[in-house]
């Protein structure tokens, strides 16, 4: 799914997901729309459904970008669904190139949304740019074309890092955008890997997990990016995993589910502050999660086990300062898990 969050309200956009009345696979255009103020679900729906789309948000601006309206390369879509958290009215765009796969940040007021596959089925080094402040477009390129990228953003720079560039290759690039200078710059992964996991706490961006060659070779490891010094580092997850999903959470880091051969249910949680890393669990093990943090949650949404898809929504949340000081809370104790099902909506999600 595309996911992503315009104020108190966070958006799980289509993807896809085995249909057995259909007994086939179905792309999707619902968007399940979870509102944290009144702990509530909507929906509305897409222009068009489709799979492997990219999601970000500018200023007010949820934007849901390309993706795939059957399960092929020539079935990439260039349609960008727009919804106005100000208005609360939707819209479409385009794209400069269609495909999907494609991976998408935000820094400043722009949303960049790059890579991914063509209708061709070749990678594309293309980066569309959205401006939120003028609500025009813009064009640029990466260093090196491919798909399956994972983005974030920290101290005003956006992060373009790995991804697949072969069917059994993977990339080491890091394409860097710096949102004041307009300029693009390049660094380098500890080990290249595609499917990876990305997200940023404070002044530090993270790219967890992965895999080597294509889809196999399952890495653990944790690429950190420090802004104040301009250092990169590395750490460990628990276990190797690829398609792993992360969202930090006040100073707290979460690394949740994951494939493998296997589907895991492990979720990594780093303490910025501390530098401790502990371990918690889903309710339901599985990979390719939407992920969104929400305020004082994380929102892990639906998601991939071998053979099938889930409606399974996690909620996690860090209690207030003085239930942490009453229990005298520290480490893995500070998360507080919410589960939740939605069984009303099973055949319409994912």
């Amino acid at each position: 799914m595309g996911a992503t969050a315009v104020g108190d309200q966070a958006f799980f956009a289509g993807g896809g997901g085995y249909d057995p009345v259909q007994n086939k696979w179905r792309v999707r255009s619902e968007v399940d729309i979870y509102d944290a103020t009144s702990d509530s679900w909507s929906r509305v729906e897409l222009s068009l459904g489709r799979d492997h789309l990219a999601a970000t948000t500018a200023g007010d601006i949820a934007l849901f970008a390309g993706g795939r309206t059957r399960r092929s390369s020539a079935a990439a879509t260039s349609v960008v669904d727009m919804f106005d958290g100000s208005t609360g009215s939707w819209s479409t765009a385009n794209l400069s190139e269609a495909r999907f796969t494609l991976a998408a940040t935000t820094v400043r007021s722009k949303a960049l949304f790059a890579g991914g596959i063509g209708a061709t089925g070749s990678y594309s080094d293309r980066v569309d740019i959205y401006d939120a402040e003028t609500g025009g477009w813009s064009t640029a390129a990466l260093s090196q074309p491919r798909a399956w990228v994972c983005a974030t953003t920290v101290g005003g720079k956006a992060f373009f890092a790995g991804g697949r560039i072969g069917e059994y290759v993977c990339s080491d690039i890091v394409d860097i955008y710096d949102a004041d200078t307009g300029e693009w710059s390049t660094a380098m992964l500890s080990r290249p890997r595609g499917f990876m996991a990305a997200a940023t706490v404070g002044n530090r961006a993270f790219f967890a997990g992965g895999s080597e060659r294509g889809t196999s070779g399952f890495s653990d490891v944790v690429d950190i990016y420090d802004a104040d010094t301009g250092l990169w580092s590395a750490e460990a997850l628990s276990l190797p995993r690829h398609w792993c999903s992360a969202v930090s959470l006040g100073h707290f880091l979460l690394v949740a589910g994951g494939l493998t051969s296997l589907t895991h249910d492990v979720i990594d949680v780093l303490d910025v502050e501390t530098g401790t890393w502990t371990v918690e669990y889903l309710s339901e093990e599985r990979g390719r999660m939407g992920a969104v943090a929400l305020g004082d949650l994380a929102v892990f949404a639906g998601g991939h086990l071998y053979g099938h898809t889930t409606d399974v929504v996690d909620i996690f949340a860090i209690p207030d300062p003085a239930t942490l000081s009453l229990l005298a809370l520290g480490g893995l104790a500070v998360m507080r898990r919410r589960r939740r099902r939605r069984r009303a909506a099973r055949r319409a999600s994912c």
